[in-house]
């Protein structure tokens, strides 16, 4: 007889939301070195990575008409962007998923560089959707502040004009 071990993480068992994703998100230096150690590249810059994230942010945002009520403008532009959230969540998820298989496998038996390799592509990938996921949030939270905030939104109405 056979025993199969799986995994359950507790991201799957938790609603997600942005602090569950920052959460998730692997520290860079150790996934730096796992990249390294397979010889695959370092992910691109932090600071490109989160001007692709506005971009995608302000695009986003573009397609929306946000109304001027705080709570209606927040519950909006929650809802819009929580998609984003979940598939960053699940990128990381898989991501982890891969590095435990690979690490359990590698006790077992050594595994192959390929297998190595592709479990710390899938964390880098996983990294960078995650960097510009919070780089979109970045442009969303800023519309919502600026509707709660009476300066900003005077602001704001004088620039329409």
């Amino acid at each position: 007889m056979s025993a199969v071990l799986h995994r359950f993480p507790v991201e799957r068992r938790r609603t997600p939301d942005l602090a569950l994703l920052i959460e998730l998100i692997p520290p860079f230096d150790a996934m730096c070195a796992r990249l390294a150690a397979v010889g695959l590249p370092r992910p691109p810059s932090h600071l490109r990575l989160w001007y692709e994230g506005q971009k995608i942010g302000q695009d986003m945002l573009a397609d929306l008409t946000v109304p001027d009520d705080p709570a209606t403008a927040s519950r909006l532009l929650t809802r819009h962007f929580q998609p984003m959230i979940d598939l960053a969540i699940l990128h990381l998820s898989q991501a982890r998923d891969a590095l435990w298989q690979a690490e359990r496998d590698d006790a077992i038996a050594p595994s192959s560089p390929a297998m190595q390799g592709r479990a710390a592509l899938l964390e880098r990938e996983s990294w960078e959707r995650a960097e510009y996921t919070l780089a979109a949030w970045e442009v969303f939270a800023a519309a919502i502040r600026a509707r709660s905030d009476p300066s900003v939104r005077g602001i704001e109405q004088k620039t329409v004009r």
